[in-house]
């Protein structure tokens, strides 16, 4: 991970870990009243910053990354997971320059076979694969596919935003005068 990023990822975690504690704490004792609604609030802005921040994170250390693209033939496909949630497997590709190149796919695709001739683009550093593209014998177009690491970022994002919505109506909505015992 470029530097900058690294200092971003540490400062943002140690911050957010930090509030989430301290008006975690709060929150959690105190009996009810404005004192306990902010720090709940807080708190929850804490946790739901993680789903926010990260990824667009990781999206800007993707922008930063160099973006290669090659054709080859696939020499073997080592897949480290199957399952149907996820999948992850990486491609030995000989590249039309007699060079080998091993990219990583996260997604399930019926080219990832030996001796299939595709053009990938892929990022540099991380080795992540963004697109293929298959062709059959005679060098004509068979389909394509498309990496999904963005959905998952994306995804992410939202649900970021709806706990910050929530968090918000449910501050809107809490009691706020103190309480005296």
């Amino acid at each position: 991970m470029l530097p900058i990023y690294r200092y971003l990822l540490v400062a943002f975690a140690s911050a957010a870990v930090l509030l989430i504690l301290r008006y975690g704490y709060v929150a959690a004792t105190e009996i009810a009243g404005a004192k306990k609604a902010r720090a709940t609030l807080v708190a929850t802005l804490g946790f739901a910053s993680f789903f926010v921040v990260l990824p667009l994170l990781w999206l800007g250390y993707e922008a930063q990354l160099p973006v290669f693209e090659f054709d080859g033939v696939i020499e073997s496909v080592r897949v480290e997971t199957s399952s149907n949630k996820h999948y992850s497997a990486w491609l030995s590709i000989l590249t039309s320059l007699g060079g080998t190149i091993t990219v990583h796919v996260s997604g399930r695709s019926e080219g990832w076979s030996s001796g299939q001739h595709l053009k990938v683009r892929y990022y540099g550093y991380t080795a992540e694969m963004i697109q293929a593209t298959f062709f059959d014998a005679s060098g004509k177009e068979q389909g394509q596919f498309h990496g999904t690491s963005w959905m998952l970022s994306v995804s992410s994002i939202v649900i970021g935003a709806y706990l910050i919505w929530a968090a918000c109506v449910q501050y809107k909505r809490a009691p706020m005068k103190e309480c005296s015992a």
